[in-house]
């Protein structure tokens, strides 16, 4: 959906709206962890992940362990969502590595990869 705007165009993602200049360039509005991450979610169940978790509160969870997994036929990605602008703890880097070292599929993203993550999500490109 396209919309027109004061300094560029406006692309509604799901609950991300970027700004598009007119010389191509993209910015992120204002999005929370929370509201991003629920768009995640519900990618991840556009796409056909039958089991999804999340942790419902994170300070009694272990330090840096990543927000979401997301389990499909063949298929396991763990996910730590970010918002604009924050970096991975030294707990969630730990984490990263430590899965990755057993061999799983793990990721970071905040909004403004958006395009990426639907890539990751959806490598079949099913979902424009």
């Amino acid at each position: 959906v396209l919309a027109g705007g004061h300094t560029g165009t406006c692309v509604r993602q799901s609950r991300i709206d970027l700004m598009v200049s007119p010389r191509g360039g993209v910015a992120v509005k204002a999005i929370t962890e929370k509201a991003f991450q629920q768009t995640v979610v519900d990618l991840a169940r556009l796409v056909g992940f039958t089991h999804i978790y999340h942790t419902y509160d994170s300070r009694r969870s272990e330090p840096g362990f990543p927000d979401l997994v997301l389990l499909k036929p063949g298929r396991c990605l763990w996910i730590e969502i970010k918002r604009e602008g924050a970096r991975l703890s030294k707990a969630q880097e730990d984490w990263a590595r430590a899965l990755r070292n057993a061999g799983q599929e793990v990721w970071w993203f905040k909004p403004s990869e958006w395009e990426l993550l639907k890539r990751v999500l959806d490598p079949e490109g099913r979902v424009e």
